[in-house]
């Protein structure tokens, strides 16, 4: 099984960019660059994205499957883990978005009462290559860390950067120490991402 760590943080924000957006200078690489996500298409593996949330309602690209259930309707989200980090990828409202202006698909690994398991997220990366058009960026927040040199996840990785998806993977919050990021997040072929502290 994988898992997701997650700590809820408070509901209110400000009408500037939030601190980590900031942080990481992505006003200055729109303004630089002039781009902020447009033609983008990004897709995450996670508890699903609430498509109705008022920082994502504007900008789904009518693309969903839950892997758990085997359902391909309306999406939604009974955790609220993927909502908050799709949110982070491409949310539009409250300075929370790193790309505002990309678009967004989602496939269900996990739930609020559903473990990660292996089959699930080889579900979602198989229905994900099957997507036309195919996602640029593939953002799973989650990791293994019980198996942490498994590769059980590699094959997909490869078959994902063959076709031009750039794989996105959490490797863990726990600690800055050596070998404290998780499989599959800590491959070379992916990148990885972690939190700071402030």
């Amino acid at each position: 099984m994988f898992y997701r760590r997650w700590k809820k943080s408070v509901s209110s924000f400000g009408e500037e960019f939030q601190w980590g957006v900031s942080k990481i200078e992505a006003p200055a690489v729109w303004e630089h660059y002039g781009i902020a996500g447009k033609g983008i298409l990004v897709a995450n593996i996670d508890t699903g994205v609430n498509k109705d949330h008022e920082a994502l309602r504007d900008n789904f690209a009518a693309g969903r499957f839950d892997a758990v259930h085997g359902w391909n309707k309306e999406p939604y989200d009974d955790d609220g883990h993927g909502t908050h980090r799709m949110g982070t990828m491409c949310g539009r409202t409250r300075g929370i978005g790193v790309a505002p202006n990309a678009t967004w698909i989602a496939c269900s690994a996990l739930g609020k009462y559903v473990r990660g398991r292996e089959q699930y997220a080889l579900k979602c990366a198989q229905w994900i290559l099957q997507q036309n058009p195919l996602p640029n960026i593939v953002l799973n927040s989650w990791s293994d860390r019980r198996k942490p040199t498994s590769g059980w996840f590699d094959d997909v990785i490869a078959h994902w950067r063959a076709v031009g998806i750039s794989p996105v993977f959490a490797i863990g919050n726990l600690g800055s120490e050596c070998g404290t990021t998780n499989y599959p997040g800590n491959q070379h072929s992916v990148i990885g991402v972690g939190n700071i502290r402030i």
